[in-house]
């Protein structure tokens, strides 16, 4: 009997080996793949400023007819999206949203002439700060498919290479439908009018817009603003 319960025990405790190693196997084979997976994300940062310059030189290259397009990384005309992110200087993430840019026959708005922005009345209230962990969802409640999203990243540094804007490129590229909705997302430095905005909300100063003095090569104002 002795030597019975002992081949048992024996074989139980080869068993419990057994599941431990197949299950530390498991882990090891997970957390390898896991990290494949990591590897295979290619971060690269944006600069707005090289950016411009492309666009540019792919213009200027069209225009004398030696391509046949041009990328669109950057529009001549300042660009406002329905969906607005402001990365800041410290790349926290602020979000604002406007009326819909681009209806359904993909009409647009005049986004301005020379690359000046137009005056928008933003307020401090209408910026929402977003926490890094809740991009990814605020994106898949708020985009949704068959709409025309029209997205404008601003960005107060001229480098974008921050955990925060790889975290909102990867969101826009999983929730954005580039092909059948037509989707768009494209990136410009901070306005005058964000910066300000901006800073009012931070700090929770009192914004009134006519006591501004606003640098009339950096926003353009409407005729009624311009004669008040």
């Amino acid at each position: 009997m002795n030597y019975i319960l002992l081949i048992r025990n024996i074989n139980d405790f080869v068993f419990r080996m057994f599941v431990r190693i197949v299950c530390f196997l498991f882990f090891v084979i997970f957390f390898v793949s896991c990290k494949k997976n990591e590897k295979m994300i290619e971060y690269r940062p944006y600069i707005i400023s090289e950016e411009r310059k492309k666009y540019e030189m792919q213009d200027e290259l069209y225009k004398e007819g030696k391509i046949d397009k041009v990328v669109l990384t950057h529009l001549p005309e300042y660009f406002y999206g329905s969906e607005n992110f402001i990365l800041d200087d410290s790349s926290n993430v602020y979000y604002y949203q406007l009326e819909r840019f681009f209806s359904a026959s993909g009409c647009g708005t005049d986004t301005g002439k020379d690359s000046i922005p137009y005056f928008l009345k933003l307020k401090p209230e209408s910026f929402i700060k977003l926490p890094l962990e809740s991009i990814d969802g605020f994106l898949k409640l708020n985009f949704r498919k068959g709409e025309r999203n029209a997205v404008k990243i601003a960005s107060q540094k001229d480098t974008l290479n921050s955990k925060a804007y790889f975290k909102l490129q990867e969101s826009l590229d999983k929730y954005l439908d580039y092909r059948e909705d037509r989707d768009i997302y494209l990136i410009y430095p901070t306005t005058q009018e964000e910066d300000v905005v901006l800073l009012c909300k931070k700090y929770k100063k009192d914004y009134n817009s006519d006591s501004i003095k606003w640098d009339k090569k950096r926003i353009r104002f409407p005729m009624s603003k311009i004669h008040e």
